[in-house]
């Protein structure tokens, strides 16, 4: 019970106003984020759905995510660095969360670590679901900045060792096809990009990951889909 109490203190001390707190339950375990001096292994293959930023600078202890009108209450947010030295999964509650550009609290141990990150090399992947732990329904767009702007444009991050494109349909229905770009190295959680300018998108738009991948002669598609919400 103690530790429970210094915890819920913790993230309620240094939050804003106007700032969502993580639930408590979800930072009971200190493993809520790993910093790795090692640098490990690389994870899976959708990593980040993000604005793409004007500017490099992040604020560790705070991000924002486009919420859209919904009934699902729970926000489940993973968190990674390009190098993979950093990875945190933290949820917050939706409810009487009205829709708009939502800012949520991020109650990090490691903040002078993540500030030398620009913002393209630690991005956020957040979903929403009827509980965190369970597959998303759908995924939400996420920014360090609170800014967006009528030519913004949303940035997909995956990890993919072979030629990756996103496959999906713009609000006239027409079909669009974008090939996904190599990162600098070091890249370990995740090596890829896609840049897809907003306006393409509706307000719920399915994204198709789509890794060409040649097997014995045969060429064939491994699909990993994005269903995105935004308002």
């Amino acid at each position: 019970m103690k530790i429970l109490v210094s915890l819920v203190f913790f993230v309620t001390a240094y939050v804003s106003q106007g700032q969502i707190s993580p639930n408590a339950s979800s930072i009971n375990n200190k493993n809520w984020e790993v910093w790795q001096e090692r640098i490990p292994v690389s994870g899976g293959v959708r990593v980040g759905l993000m604005l793409e930023q004007s500017k490099s600078e992040i604020k560790p202890n705070r991000f924002f995510v486009m919420i859209p009108d919904t009934a699902l209450k729970s926000l489940c947010v993973e968190l990674s660095s390009k190098d993979g030295r950093y990875s945190a999964r933290v949820d917050y509650d939706l409810t009487d969360v009205e829709q708009g550009m939502k800012e949520f609290y991020l109650p990090t141990r490691y903040a002078k670590e993540l500030k030398k990150y620009a913002s393209d090399e630690l991005v956020i992947l957040a979903s929403l679901s009827s509980s965190c732990g369970e597959n998303p329904e759908w995924y939400l767009i996420s920014s360090w900045d609170d800014k967006i702007h009528e030519t913004a444009s949303v940035v997909a991050y995956v990890n993919s060792a072979v030629s990756t494109s996103l496959s999906f349909q713009n609000g006239n229905g027409d079909n669009k096809e974008l090939k996904f770009e190599n990162l600098k190295i070091p890249t370990v959680a995740f090596n890829k990009k896609c840049i897809v300018p907003i306006n393409l998108l509706g307000t719920e738009s399915l994204l198709q990951v789509r890794q060409r991948v040649r097997k014995m002669n045969r060429v064939r598609f491994n699909t990993y889909e994005i269903p995105v919400k935004r308002f």
